[in-house]
């Protein structure tokens, strides 16, 4: 067993350890739907597993049915959290550690940040995109893998189409005052297949959302974080690139949601700076690791961290 591989079994086991206490308290907020939907998708079948998921959870996105449909014929709920964020967290590690991070900063933040937090034990789908899309980054280089993995991760919460567009509009190369569309292409290619099929739904969350709930704070945390990440990228032109979809969701959807996808940018971008251990990570997941004291003594006491 080489060290990556040990430090991530211990990873795996303080993950679930400290998932299956938390999430004893966690019952009420967006847990409670669904907790809701998990004790009622026993025993039925897909298709209808598929319609209790929208009437319940007002999502549309099948990746998730199957998750639960595969998950609750063998698992109790307790068991199912935290198995499923100590995948999350061992994916990121190998992630992290691939991109150059140093192990012991990547397993403090992973068992201390509050953005983590949030997908650990509120953002459940949420979680699930981040967890297939963190594993496609892993397999990068295995195409048939990093593909599977994507659609997953897009399946499961269609918002991660705007992380894709910022992995592939930050690659665009600039050849005698053209654009190469190969990269681009692709992105769009997958969003009309998906709006395609989600039209309906697509269009109701556009309505609710669009330039209703203007997130001034949020935009000022987006900005914080592409600061650091131009001061620590060698191509700031892929950097300003990658931001542009987040930008661009902030005005139309609000929500944790964005702030959380600006965030994995921007680890993903500044790890590799000096292993990590600079101005820039330290200071922000310093900030994210005192907000998850409140997001812990809230779940205790209330049965929710908001």
């Amino acid at each position: 067993m080489n060290q990556t591989t040990f430090q991530s079994l211990i990873l795996f086991l303080l993950t679930f350890k400290i998932s299956t206490v938390i999430a004893t308290y966690y019952t009420e907020s967006d847990q409670f739907f669904y907790i809701q939907f998990f004790e009622k998708s026993q025993g039925i079948d897909l298709l209808e597993l598929y319609s209790l998921q929208a009437s319940i959870l007002s999502s549309y996105e099948p990746g998730y049915t199957v998750i639960i449909w595969l998950s609750n014929k063998l698992l109790n709920r307790t068991f199912f959290i935290a198995l499923s964020n100590s995948l999350l967290a061992i994916t990121f590690f190998n992630l992290w550690i691939k991109r150059g991070g140093h192990w012991l900063l990547i397993f403090i933040i992973l068992l201390t940040n509050y953005y983590f937090f949030v997908c650990y034990f509120s953002a459940e789908r949420l979680k699930f995109a981040f967890l297939f899309f963190g594993i496609a980054l892993v397999f990068e280089k295995k195409k048939l893998k990093y593909l599977i993995f994507i659609i997953l991760s897009i399946l499961t919460h269609f918002q991660l189409i705007i992380l894709l567009s910022a992995k592939y509009i930050s690659v665009i190369k600039f050849k005698k005052h053209l654009i190469n569309f190969r990269n681009i292409c692709f992105v769009l290619i997958l969003v009309f297949v998906f709006y395609s099929l989600f039209k309906n739904y697509i269009n109701y969350k556009f309505n609710v959302y669009f330039l209703r709930y203007f997130d001034f704070e949020g935009l000022i945390k987006i900005f914080i974080l592409l600061f650091f990440c131009l001061s620590y990228s060698n191509s700031k032109k892929e950097v300003i690139l990658s931001y542009l979809p987040i930008l661009a969701a902030v005005f139309l959807f609000s929500g944790e949601r964005v702030i959380i996808m600006a965030y994995f940018l921007f680890m993903y971008h500044s790890i590799s700076y000096n292993k990590g251990i600079n101005s820039g990570v330290i200071l922000i997941n310093l900030y994210l690791l005192i907000k998850t004291i409140p997001f812990i003594t809230n779940t205790i006491k209330f049965g929710s961290a908001f």
